[in-house]
């Protein structure tokens, strides 16, 4: 669509620009109690409710210039980057405009900010003709562009729809003093929006910090249990001590990632750079998330340049990088899925791409993608575990060695693509670096046929797996099953007398599954337990809705889960 002034207007833009006409029409007195009283008014505003300071703004602008309606137009941006105008704050007779939205680069307000001054505009619509459809037509406007940081933000505007009324120079007056305290209190409203924002991401944060700390206990604790029985019973205990040694080494990279993120917020920590072949790091941050990426059933292809891509840089940290953009793959990529890893040469720097197929990022997440944990995807349906701070360590990481890390997506459902670009090194003589180790896993134990029928449900394998071990040690029958939709499907073939059901899933978060289960055959009487790291009231009450019999946070005691097993009623916690 052809939006030029030729195109929508009916006369240039000049013939509905009267400014000029404000220094030579006479002026009114001024009113300096009535403004002094005002902006009194719209201080104390500031310090106590700023986020409606700009609609009070707006009715003072309208009561001191007497006209018949005046707002503040903001600019804001839509998902696509263009911005747009909206009328944030409107008072008097257009007050029912409230919301209204108008091109950035075509309207009053828009001409008004690019030529960084006030400006009077005489029956605009002859020019921006779709203001044809403000009733009753406006006779004149009167606007002042305000900035933050020197960078314009909004306008400030007052009109008339009387062709008798005239604004005049000690309007502009009084606009002009208007403005700057819109410009300030926009400010204001900015700072408080990020600090609620910041307080609103640090309540998620410690909420999702609790829940990640008792995830892997709760396999532990299921381990430790079954070394003791096999002390007694001669079973294997390697599963046990696989078990604990995974889930000590998850709970460790937690932990570490919150003290590496503190220690670089405050200038604490040191690169110990030395000269080191771009293969070599790719290859050590492989055998760290190679077996995160294998539990996942996913395909990885890699590919590694044919020479040697020299850096000056710290081996270990910038592995971590890499690991860390693998991990993030594995994690939001469904079940076999495919991850490629390309590391090489580019016009001077060393480039790591790591591309996956899996969920994708939105346009308006990627913004937020490099900041303290913020993670692309927290609903329910898609936990993946994490403390979302592994990009915003990477991105620092990568900072730290001179380089960039960028991300790019199609869109939800599209797969992601990270780059990392390094400055390459003089050749230099190269460390020698450590062989890779080979990791192996012991394989489950031969089930048998037991009394008590259990399904244990929970996308932690390692959880659901020892758990299941421990049981079978204490003679019952059961099965495992790691996302919601397996665990309807598995309760329907298995008919358990009793499911142990996470909350947080894949493909079908619990409380779905856990309703599914109940319409099943036989549903009413399978005896559903929601074992959970999420612990708060309502979440307590979400599971009651759902058709659970007993919400227990993780870790199980095994106390509590053997007095679960030996009574039909459920003891109380």
């Amino acid at each position: 669509m052809d939006t030029s002034p030729q195109a929508l207007g009916e006369v240039d833009l000049d013939s509905v620009i009267a400014t000029s006409e404000l220094g030579r029409r006479p002026s009114r007195p001024p009113d300096y109690a009535a403004e002094n009283h005002a902006l009194v008014a719209l201080a104390a505003e500031m310090a106590t409710s700023p986020d409606g300071v700009l609609q009070r703004l707006a009715e003072k602008a309208l009561d001191l210039c007497a006209a018949d309606s005046a707002g503040v137009t903001l600019v804001e941006r839509d998902a696509d980057g263009d911005d747009f105008l909206r009328w944030h704050a409107v008072a008097g007779r257009l007050a029912p405009q409230l919301g209204g939205v108008m091109p950035r680069d075509f309207s009053p307000c828009g001409t008004v900010m690019d030529r960084n001054g006030s400006q009077l505009f005489q029956h605009p619509e002859r020019h921006f003709v779709y203001l044809h459809q403000i009733v009753p037509p406006i006779s004149e406007v009167l606007l002042i562009p305000f900035a933050v940081s020197g960078e314009p933000v909004g306008t400030l505007w007052v009109l008339t729809h009387d062709e008798s009324r005239r604004f005049d120079g000690e309007d502009l007056r009084v606009m002009s003093n208007l403005a700057k305290l819109a410009g300030t209190a926009y400010q204001i409203l900015l700072s408080v929006k990020a600090l609620e924002e910041a307080d609103r991401r640090k309540d998620e944060f410690l909420a999702v910090l609790a829940h990640e700390l008792r995830n892997p206990l709760a396999p532990i604790r299921s381990a430790v249990q079954i070394l003791r029985s096999a002390e007694t019973t001669g079973a294997d205990p390697r599963p046990a001590r696989d078990v604990i040694d995974r889930q000590v080494r998850q709970m460790a990279r937690l932990i570490d990632d919150l003290l590496d993120v503190s220690r670089i917020s405050r200038g604490r920590i040191e690169l110990r750079r030395e000269p080191v072949d771009l293969a070599t790091v790719v290859r050590s941050a492989l055998e760290t998330s190679l077996p995160l990426v294998e539990s996942y059933g996913h395909r990885l292809d890699v590919s590694l340049p044919s020479g040697r891509v020299p850096l000056q840089a710290d081996p270990a940290r910038l592995a971590q990088v890499f690991s860390n953009l693998l991990n993030n793959a594995a994690k939001f990529t469904e079940r076999g899925g495919h991850i490629s890893l390309t590391a090489e040469r580019v016009d001077g720097q060393a480039v790591v791409r790591v591309t996956d197929s899996g969920i994708g990022i939105s346009p308006a997440q990627l913004p937020q993608l490099f900041k303290m944990f913020s993670q692309a995807d927290s609903s329910l349906e898609r936990t993946r575990g994490g403390l979302g701070i592994g990009l915003e360590l990477a991105r620092r990481l990568v900072e730290m060695h001179g380089g960039t890390v960028e991300a790019a997506s199609g869109g939800l459902g599209r797969g992601s693509e990270f780059v990392v670009r390094l400055p390459i090194a003089v050749e230099a003589p190269l460390a020698d670096q450590p062989a890779a180790a080979v990791s192996t896993v012991a394989a489950d134990p031969p089930p048998a046929a037991f009394a008590l029928r259990v399904l244990v449900v929970d996308d932690n394998q390692d959880a659901a797996d020892s758990l299941a071990f421990l049981l079978k040690l204490q003679g019952h029958e059961v099965r495992t099953a790691y996302d919601g939709l397996e665990a309807v499907t598995a309760a329907a073939a298995f008919t358990p007398s009793l499911v142990l059901l996470d909350i947080g899933l894949p493909n079908l978060n619990g409380y779905e599954a856990a309703r599914r289960i109940r319409q099943q055959p036989g549903g009413k009487d399978v005896r559903l337990i929601a074992l959970t790291g999420w612990g708060q009231e309502e979440d307590k009450q979400r599971s009651r809705e759902a058709g659970f019999d007993l919400h227990v946070t993780k870790p199980l005691e095994p106390a509590l889960l053997e007095r679960l097993l030996a009574s039909p009623s459920f003891p109380e916690r």
